[in-house]
């Protein structure tokens, strides 16, 4: 789901036509290099050796982070070099989730107000 929505973020900025990014292919890496999260362990990113599809349960710790990276590239006009990420730390809990990063500023006046 996340790579459809860039998908259609990417075509909005009329970005698709420089990275030919279509249903059957993974150049989308050229803007989103990472997935959508990890793990979260002692250290940040310690727990890769856990399985993506190993269940949630409670006492999981885990991100959630899209981002989309703009290769500073002269083909990419306005937009070269600009990169945006916005991660949110869960903890899974007995009866659901815990957004631990909850407080933290992601709206864009939020984060404008911060950075005054």
């Amino acid at each position: 789901m996340s790579v459809d929505l860039l998908r259609d973020a990417l075509r909005s900025l009329g970005l698709s036509a420089h990275s030919m990014i279509g249903p059957s292919t993974n150049d989308y890496r050229v803007f989103y290099p990472h997935s959508v999260g990890h793990w979260l362990g002692m250290d940040t990113h310690d727990a890769a050796s856990v399985s993506h599809d190993h269940p949630l349960e409670a006492g999981v710790c885990l991100t959630i982070e899209p981002g989309l990276y703009i290769p500073d590239a002269a083909r990419y006009g306005p937009f070269r070099g600009i990169g945006v990420r916005i991660e949110d730390d869960v903890l899974i809990v007995e009866d659901g989730a815990e957004v631990m990063s909850g407080s933290c500023p992601s709206s864009i006046e939020g984060i404008e107000e911060l950075m005054r």
